[in-house]
């Protein structure tokens, strides 16, 4: 399970697979599923956008961390854009494919898109530091 990949609680997590990972790009996906304790309550139909970049960060650091490329806790530290291309509603399954652009042993760069389907909802950039061992 992606889960274990994640210092993230069970609450927290937005990831369901990592569908393949290597040095050049990592492939996952997730289901939102409005049942998800961080949605109880909302009236909304679609899934906020924080957590859809949220997700997609999720899946590029668990398949980096599956590689075994490099080990330790990661915290995010810098979103360079992020575009929100269509709205995702709850019980889609996004699939993200994530670009390693820069992988040093405390530093990630990534870059990635999510799509329903073949469709494009989501393209980001961030890097992420590792803040412990």
């Amino acid at each position: 399970m992606a889960s274990k990949l994640l210092p993230h609680g069970e609450a927290f997590s937005f990831l369901d697979v990592i569908l393949s990972a290597n040095s050049d790009e990592v492939v996952g996906s997730y289901t939102f599923k409005q049942t998800h304790k961080v949605f109880q309550g909302q009236s909304d139909s679609t899934v906020p956008q924080l957590l859809l970049l949220e997700s997609i960060i999720q899946c590029g650091g668990a398949g980096v961390r599956k590689t075994g490329f490099t080990n330790g806790l990661f915290a995010l530290v810098k979103i360079e854009w992020v575009n929100f291309l269509e709205p995702v509603a709850f019980d889609q399954m996004v699939t993200y494919k994530i670009k390693n652009i820069q992988l040093k042993e405390g530093l990630i760069h990534q870059k990635g898109e999510g799509y329903i389907d073949e469709k494009p909802v989501l393209e980001a950039s961030w890097s992420t530091v590792r803040i412990k061992k």
